[in-house]
């Protein structure tokens, strides 16, 4: 502890007469000590080695480990900022990585920080989380490439091939690449679509009774439209397709007025949305069937949240005309399922139990895998104050709250022909369980994938304060590739809420 102590006020000592700012190397880091817990001292050891050679493969300058320890030859962490900035400028590198490798149960996280010597650009982190030191030495590769981007800004230029994706995005946690506050309002939902035809994707915000149209770029976000209801309103999900066959896509909205359904779809008109369908008496939300996009509809009953069956709704002479969706159970609601390719074989479905589980059905409708509770949780509800009875229509002594699920996706990310399922984890402080209040925790989305035995988590995005509302799986920025687009809101019973953009990209 001594020599650690004497080790650092040299480094600060050292400071004083390190290299002007204008000399430290853009793209040259050093890797400093893993602190560890859990771990063997031969595994920090060939972490460190091996982790190094990685960043290397990379393009990035690595200072020789052997330099370092001529500077400070005693040095461990745990270290602070100002000491890896300290040892950056004393060894004329502009950036300093350091970190924990920790075991919890039988997970190894790594959570790596990236820092700025000049001390301009603001301490970033690389997160991963594996379940075995194999897995571990695996994700190496992928941990080097999100430090790579920290450092040079941006991404590495790759060819995607089939197959590809799921290798790279394999036990990581995905940091976002773009952050946009959208001030003190509720967003409720988000969407992606091409309002007039352009190939290229405009942003569509919900909030409690608005729609927003936005113009994405990369220096931000241009105000195109607004639809703004009346407060009565509460509005629950959007998504967007092409429902008419003209130019351009649609945008579905599923809303309520008091205890009924007042569903829309609308349409650009050049300068503003106009109505396709107006007061459609059914829960709308557009799903990918097979590669192509639909509108589903169900209806809400007079005491239950849904009755009847899951509809698909299409447009014959400018009218909306309902066909029920085949191979869905009844008793699903059409906010909780997604169907898929999942094992590799044919049409499936994952849907939400009444008992907030996943259950993975086969083609004839025969349980395959059921568990994962917890998932699609949401702070997303409407009121039905004449409706003293609980959700599966029982008498209560409260009015019903009804709770929507946020919905869940298929989508065949790397192009092998098995559909990932995407998911959202909510964690509230308070109201897990309860029916009347929900205090924000942190969300965070997951990729699930079929493993032989259950639907296994293969990927997922950093935690982000507040609850996660909703997502789509699009193309924001116009480079041909999908991203997850977020929406989290933050906020307290004695706070506005204010709510975020969050964009994490899925392809290098």
């Amino acid at each position: 502890m001594k020599a650690l102590r004497l080790a650092l006020l040299s480094l600060f000592v050292f400071t004083l007469l390190s290299p002007s700012p204008a000399y430290l190397q853009g793209e040259r880091v050093v890797l400093l000590p893993f602190e560890a817990q859990g771990i063997s001292g031969e595994l920090q050891e060939a972490l460190w080695d091996m982790f190094s050679s990685r960043l290397m493969e990379k393009g990035l300058d690595v200072l020789e480990r052997a330099a370092l320890k001529r500077v400070a030859p005693e040095l461990t962490g745990p270290f602070e900022e100002p000491t890896a900035r300290a040892i950056g400028r004393r060894l004329g590198t502009r950036w300093v990585i350091w970190g924990k490798v920790r075991r919890i149960g039988n997970t190894i996280a790594v959570d790596l920080k990236v820092l700025d010597s000049l001390g301009v650009l603001p301490t970033r982190a690389v997160y991963g989380q594996y379940p075995s030191e194999e897995a571990l030495l695996a994700g190496l590769e992928a941990l080097a490439q999100g430090v790579r981007e920290k450092v040079t800004g941006r991404a590495e230029a790759t060819f995607r091939q089939k197959g590809e994706l799921r290798a790279q995005l394999l036990y990581q946690a995905l940091g976002y690449s773009r952050l946009l506050r959208l001030g003190e309002r509720l967003v409720k939902g988000v969407a992606l679509a091409d309002l007039d035809g352009d190939n290229r994707k405009e942003l569509i915000l919900m909030g409690q009774s608005e729609i927003w149209a936005y113009k994405v770029s990369q220096e931000g976000l241009k105000a195109l439209g607004e639809l703004k209801l009346p407060s009565t309103y509460n509005l629950l999900a959007v998504g967007a397709l092409d429902l008419d066959g003209q130019r351009g896509e649609e945008v579905a909205v599923t809303a309520v007025l008091e205890d009924n359904l007042k569903s829309f779809v609308l349409r650009w008109e050049g300068n503003g949305f106009g109505y396709l369908l107006k007061d459609v008496n059914r829960y709308l939300r557009v799903v990918d069937l097979g590669g192509r996009k639909a509108l589903l509809a169900q209806a809400m009953g007079s005491d239950l949240d849904f009755v009847g069956p899951i509809e698909e709704l299409r447009l014959k002479d400018g009218k909306a005309i309902y066909e029920a969706l085949k191979g869905i159970p009844r008793d699903t609601w059409v906010f909780g399922f997604a169907q898929g390719r999942f094992t590799g074989g044919g049409i499936e479905v994952v849907r939400l139990t009444g008992l907030g589980e996943l259950e993975l059905l086969g083609q004839k409708g025969e349980r395959i895998w059921k568990g994962g509770k917890g998932y699609c949780l949401s702070d997303n509800y409407f009121d039905r104050p004449k409706v003293m009875a609980d959700e599966k229509g029982m008498p209560s002594g409260v009015p019903r709250r009804v709770y929507l699920p946020v919905k869940m996706a298929a989508v065949d990310l790397d192009g092998d022909g098995v559909d990932e399922l995407v998911v959202v984890e909510n964690r509230f402080t308070l109201g897990q369980t309860l029916q009347r209040v929900r205090l924000y925790g942190s969300g965070r989305v997951l990729g699930l994938l079929w493993d032989g035995m259950s639907m296994a988590q293969a990927w997922q995005t950093q935690e982000m304060p507040g609850c996660l509302f909703d997502f789509d799986l699009e193309d924001i920025d116009g480079d041909g590739l999908r991203e997850l687009v977020a929406v989290v809101v933050s906020g307290s019973a004695l706070k506005k809420p204010s709510s975020s953009l969050v964009v994490f990209e899925l392809y290098d």
